[in-house]
C-alpha cells in the first residue's frame, strides 16, 4: 500500500518547520526538522511504508529510524492514508 496525503490536507514550510492542516477536521500538526524531511519525501514520492523506511535508512545510514509511530500519528490525524 502506498502512502497518500489526504486530499483535505494543506501544508506550508516556514523556517524549516512544516505546518500541516486537515481543513475538514481542523487537525493541525507542526513538524520539526526531521518530521519535515519525512513529510517532503512523502509529498514528492509515491512510496509505500517499506519504501519510505528504506529511503530513510539510506539517508541516515547507521542511525536507526523507526518511522512507524510517526506514520501512525499522521494516519490517526487523517493527514495521510494508505491506499
Amino acid at each position: 500500500m502506498k502512502i497518500h496525503i489526504n486530499k483535505s490536507v494543506i501544508s506550508k514550510t516556514i523556517d524549516n518547520t512544516e505546518m500541516i492542516l486537515n481543513v475538514e477536521t481542523g487537525i493541525y500538526h507542526e513538524l520539526n526538522e526531521s518530521g519535515s524531511l519525512v513529510w517532503s519525501i512523502i509529498k514528492d514520492n509515491n512510496f509505500s511504508k517499506e519504501e519510505l523506511t528504506e529511503k530513510l535508512n539510506l539517508l541516515y545510514k547507521d542511525d536507526l529510524i523507526d518511522i512507524n509511530e510517526f506514520l501512525d500519528d499522521l494516519r490517526k490525524s487523517e493527514l495521510i492514508e494508505f491506499l
